[in-house]
């Protein structure tokens, strides 16, 4: 009987994780609300247990035996300390909060000072104990004005000891103070510093002389990856092992620790430093019992932005102007200034199924969330259905015919629940490469001002966040209505303006295939290929996840003066097919350009849906050596210099239409 309501009882809550939340629900904000009025509940209760229990350890069942009543005393007087809690929640303002190694968000944002001693004990019950309470924040957050903003982290994630750390990491901050950048710096609790740019200490508009000195607004986070990228190059030639930069804080949701958060293997606490005691500091000054706030060690001088100038010059390796000022009032001169109407353009059209689906794109994330959450849940809660699974693996293991209603009735575990999980486990490695920071940021990235189709959905969407890449994977792999072997992104050649309704520029796909499926369209492109880099001409190659290459050259590479834009695409296309077709050494082979500028291609770091292969970048000189299993999954690599485009390229570009397109362009 007990078993029987027991397994009611966590059927009822899958049914909760899985209902998708009612427009109610979300704007009363009740899903977020009563997560994280249950763990301030279960935090509060442990708070009271040691604040009138006193016994040396707590009750057998309630997070084991792994904390001694001293260990609890010392956990709670630190987060307890009203100082403490004040300086905690001015750096967590506006930050997605998660806890211990729980690498997604848990929690919106700290709701009150008073919440953080709740929260860091209910971080106890999570983890039986054997961590110290380690509270966690997204390096992106909200700003005082609503608007998302992102701090600059550095980190020598060097773990072998903390005076090598902290040596290695002193030539980056002797630079910094060189370059006038604004930072902070805190001590992780382990063994290195983490160095803190906060958002706060860039100007709200740069103007770049090459970018025809148009204002471009809030830099972070819309730039905070290519920024990131090209301080990470500079900070690797300023320390002697590189190796050990943590460059995965190019991305928005990465977490770190709250300053004065308690290191969840150490216990110290993640101390800030003042940056003229940096040579001083010893680990030994962060043990929670004499620990003492900085006062003052978050706040922005308010000539930050000037004083960042240089600093930032030397980043994007270009002299840039900085605004501060507000917008001068015109005078009655300015007024009568009329600048004549520019000429209109005929409009450009994009067919309706192009136009971006925002309903559909909410469900399809929250569909694959909620698949997510019920596998979380069900492996957590449900201890007969992992009895099932292990069965299952068994059966495969010795040949035998995986028999799941057979085996979801033995152990009175629900069938379509067992189906599921068997389903997934089958396509871990899939879920696992969707799921990786580096693979996500990519995919995100290269699909910025893009539509996109997820598996074989023919509705467009746009990519909001990279968080939702594992999402759009699950979706794509379980709940559509139409479904590959394996989940798959494309996107469209072209991309658009914010409101995705105009398309203002678009890349050159071309790809290859071959008269019999024997021959290789690696070698009927190596012609191709090695015309085009010897023109010097930009282009980006990667494996098309089944047989051959494919090309993308970009928009960006083009000259300003041409304008290459819709209009032009299909005049351009033909003209440069026409030439490459001069190249193609292969009976029966082919080289193919996509005419039409709203041509879906697989994105690339994708997964091909019938392969399973990755599409991962390619260089020319690789091709003559390249194997599939350079493609699997588990050796896919990012490549954060790949979609570099080179300052020259459009000179180059030029002198090659002009080289070898005889026929003028119009």
């Amino acid at each position: 009987m007990a078993k029987h309501r027991k397994k009611q009882q966590w059927k009822q809550k899958k049914a909760d994780i899985m209902k998708v939340p009612d427009a109610s629900d979300l704007k009363a904000g009740n899903v977020e609300k009563d997560r994280y009025a249950l763990a301030i509940k279960d935090g509060q209760a442990l708070e009271e247990y040691i604040i009138n229990r006193g016994q040396n350890v707590l009750p057998k069942g309630s997070i084991g035996q792994a904390r001694s009543m001293p260990q609890l005393k010392e956990i709670y007087n630190h987060y307890s300390r009203e100082d403490i809690q004040k300086e905690m929640f001015q750096y967590a303002a506006g930050r997605k909060i998660t806890y211990l190694r729980m690498f997604k968000p848990q929690f919106d944002f700290l709701r009150k000072r008073e919440d953080i001693l709740p929260l860091a004990l209910y971080t106890l019950f999570q983890n039986g104990g054997n961590y110290w309470p380690s509270l966690h924040g997204t390096i992106s957050r909200y700003g005082s004005g609503g608007n998302q903003i992102c701090d600059i982290v550095i980190e020598i994630d060097y773990k072998s000891g903390w005076e090598r750390c902290f040596e290695m990491t002193r030539p980056v901050i002797e630079w910094l103070k060189d370059v006038g950048a604004v930072f902070k710096i805190k001590f992780s609790g382990h063994c290195s510093p983490h160095i803190i740019i906060p958002a706060e200490a860039f100007p709200e508009q740069l103007t770049l002389p090459n970018s025809g000195h148009s204002p471009i607004k809030y830099m972070f986070p819309g730039q905070h990856s290519h920024f990131f990228r090209n301080l990470t190059e500079i900070v690797k030639s300023k320390i002697k092992e590189p190796r050990y930069l943590d460059t995965s804080f190019h991305i928005q949701e990465h977490f770190l620790r709250l300053a004065y958060s308690l290191n969840e293997t150490t216990g110290l606490v993640s101390l800030p430093i003042d940056v003229q005691q940096f040579d001083h500091f010893k680990p030994s000054d962060a043990k929670p019992s004499i620990v003492k706030p900085l006062r003052g060690w978050w706040s922005i001088p308010r000539d930050a932005p000037q004083r960042m100038e240089k600093f930032i010059n030397a980043v994007l390796r270009q002299r840039v102007i900085i605004s501060v000022k507000r917008a001068a009032i015109p005078t009655p001169d300015e007024h009568a200034k009329v600048e004549p109407l520019p000429k209109r353009r005929k409009p450009l059209f994009i067919p309706e199924s192009l136009l971006t689906n925002e309903a559909m794109y909410e469900q399809m994330v929250a569909v694959g969330q909620d698949r997510i959450d019920l596998r979380e849940f069900l492996l957590l809660e449900a201890r007969d259905i992992k009895d099932a699974l292990r069965m299952l693996r068994r059966f495969q293991k010795g040949g035998n015919t995986v028999d799941i209603p057979k085996v979801a009735k033995f152990f009175n575990v629900d069938e379509e629940d067992l189906t599921f999980l068997w389903q997934w486990e089958k396509n871990e490695r899939i879920f696992r490469y969707y799921g990786s920071d580096e693979i996500r940021q990519a995919i995100y990235e290269l699909t910025q001002s893009r539509k996109i189709r997820v598996g074989l959905e023919q509705r467009a969407v746009v990519m909001h966040e990279p968080m939702d890449v594992l999402p759009l994977a699950v979706y794509a792999h379980f709940d559509a209505k139409q479904r590959a072997k394996y989940p798959a992104f494309y996107c469209t050649a072209s991309k658009f303006n914010p409101d995705g309704r105009v398309p203002i520029s678009c890349d050159i796909y071309i790809y290859f295939t071959t008269k019999h499926p024997h021959e290789s369209p690696f070698e009927a492109a190596q012609p191709a290929v090695a015309m085009l880099s010897g023109t010097g001409v930009t282009f980006f190659m990667y494996y098309d996840g089944k047989a051959g290459p494919n090309i993308i050259i970009p928009y960006e590479a083009f000259p300003e003066g041409g304008h290459w834009a819709i209009g032009r695409h299909e005049n351009m296309v033909e003209q440069l097919s026409n030439y490459l077709k001069r190249f193609m050494r292969m009976p029966g082979a082919t080289c193919r350009l996509a005419k039409d500028p709203h041509t879906f291609f697989p994105v690339p770091y994708s997964i091909h849906p019938e392969t399973g292969l990755a599409h991962i970048p390619l260089a020319p000189a690789e091709m003559h050596q390249f194997s599939p299993k350079a493609a699997w999954l588990n050796k896919t690599e990012v490549d954060n210099e790949w979609w570099n485009i080179p300052p020259d390229s459009q000179r180059k570009t030029e002198r090659f239409l002009k080289d070898v397109i005889l026929e003028p362009i119009s």
